[in-house]
């Protein structure tokens, strides 16, 4: 984790996700994920967006190999402090297929009954990005 850390400024984390700005301005996140060939856990890199109060991650653009221990890597992501610029977020691709939101503080996915729920719907819509769900036909 450290390699994709070591020169970014104002790292910020959510549970298992680094989170940081990149020269753009704009927003990028890392994790980890088992590799099943390989004994290394794999870094996986991709953009985030800022859409009000939603945190937006998107899908991998980039993947390394790293020699890090999850407990190394947790290590790493607990020196930053959490995000705290916006109350939820949602991977793009899982929210237009499932829906899934989550609150930034606790990482508890937001109850889809509930308001909270509706008014990240409507931030995410007010930004072009609408759950779809598919027809099982």
């Amino acid at each position: 984790m450290k390699e994709f850390l070591t020169d970014k400024e104002d790292v910020k984390h959510l549970p298992g996700y680094a989170i940081w700005t990149n020269e753009d301005g704009g927003h990028e996140h890392v994790t980890v994920v088992p590799r099943w060939k390989s004994r290394n856990l794999v870094l996986v890199r991709g953009l985030a967006w800022k859409l009000g109060d939603v945190l937006g991650l998107g899908e991998q653009e980039e993947e390394r190999e790293t020699t890090d221990s999850a407990e190394q890597i947790w290590t790493e992501l607990q020196k930053h402090p959490i995000w705290n610029r916006s109350k939820y977020y949602c991977f793009v691709y899982d929210y237009i297929t499932l829906g899934f939101v989550y609150y930034c503080e606790s990482s508890q996915r937001v109850n889809e009954a509930g308001e909270d729920y509706r008014a990240a719907e409507e931030i995410l819509r007010h930004y072009g990005i609408e759950r779809r769900v598919r027809s099982m036909l």
